[in-house]
């Protein structure tokens, strides 16, 4: 399962620079422009928010995937998961935050007036990080009481999403507003992903053995939630009467496309995956490529814009060419500096 969960790790690289390529097609039809929401409805605006839908997984995969390996380190009754351990793990994350930070806030034409701005951007690392820094009381908890810890975490999770959902709609409720204000870079906004990593890491055949009987149920549910999530957003558009909601909206068909996603990656683990060997090498530079890819999009994006705006308004275009430089581009550079003179800031750079 380890091996297949990089597998795992690598489709979720590949689909954070499918995910930052949309964002800037979107961008190109409403944001470079003066707004044109006529575009709406358009070939290109479908495939371009259907996109956005398909590669939802990948964060929540990263965290399952970081707790999966935490709940490995801390499986077994003499196993014992301290902070000394994860404080490595912790090394690993930072010092490439730190740098990327620097590059991404040298690269893109702004000050930071807040945390968000300098935290929201990667906001995966700071999230994974704290969830290292209790990881020892979630692998206790996930040991103990495996299944009241992913009751918890889950209504948390979907708790979020439905408050969210409600703002949409224009329903108050008590503590949304402070609740829904919390930053994404804090670990409360993303509750059940790495626990229940921890928990298949630890309790696997327990987790597994159900999911295999339900695994056509779960390969059907996988199929049909992404065009559920493209009716629901369009369903709370138009009650709300709003021309677009935006390009950060959720919903819950998307969480459980989401959720479907790992479940088949689990309940079919004996199923051969295509590009095996390409994928788990993916899975290996997993925090190189979300590191680079938004640097690397973002400079193609902005000399596109200058030297040949005509792509813009090719959709089919202009993300295969993002989407090449974002998956691209931090591969050419970890080989560069892997195979230089910079070999020894390799790991401080990539980790």
């Amino acid at each position: 399962m380890a091996r297949r969960l990089l597998v795992l790790n690598g489709l979720a690289a590949f689909a954070i620079a499918m995910h930052h390529a949309a964002a800037y097609g979107l961008q190109a039809m409403f944001g470079w422009h003066e707004p044109d929401y006529t575009l709406i409805g358009s070939a290109s605006y479908h495939v371009t928010m259907f996109i956005r839908i398909l590669v939802f997984f990948a964060v929540p995969a990263f965290f399952f995937v970081s707790g999966f390996f935490i709940g490995i380190m801390g499986k077994g009754d003499k196993a014992q998961l301290k902070w000394t351990t994860t404080m490595p793990r912790i090394k690993v994350l930072v010092i490439p935050f730190i740098i990327w930070t620097i590059i991404r806030l040298a690269i893109i034409p702004m000050v930071p007036t807040s945390f968000d701005d300098v935290f929201s951007p990667y906001f995966f690392i700071p999230v994974l990080v704290q969830f290292y820094l209790i990881a020892p009381l979630i692998v206790s908890w996930a040991k103990a009481r495996w299944k009241l810890l992913l009751f918890v975490t889950g209504f948390l999770q979907i708790s979020l999403v439905i408050l969210s959902l409600f703002r949409e709609l224009g329903i108050t409720v008590p503590g949304q507003q402070f609740i829904l204000g919390i930053p994404r870079w804090i670990f409360i906004m993303w509750p059940f992903w790495f626990p229940f990593g921890v928990v298949t890491g630890i309790h696997l055949e327990k987790v597994s053995k159900p999911l295999v009987r339900v695994r056509w149920l779960l390969l059907g549910a996988l199929l049909l939630l992404p065009f559920l999530s493209t009716l629901e957003y369009q369903a709370i558009a138009n009650y709300t009467e709003q021309v677009w909601l935006g390009p950060t909206f959720g919903g819950v068909a998307r969480t459980l496309y989401a959720l479907a996603f790992i479940l088949c990656f689990i309940a079919f683990d004996r199923i051969p995956v295509p590009f095996f060997k390409e994928l788990t090498q993916l899975g290996t530079k997993s925090l190189g490529i979300y590191m680079g890819n938004i640097p690397a999009i973002y400079v193609v994006a902005v000399l596109i814009y200058h030297l040949i705006p005509w792509i813009l308004d090719n959709q089919l275009i202009y993300q295969t060419v993002l989407i090449a430089a974002g998956l691209g581009g931090p591969l050419l550079l970890m080989t560069i500096v892997r195979k230089s003179m910079l070999r020894p800031l390799y790991r401080y750079m990539f980790g």
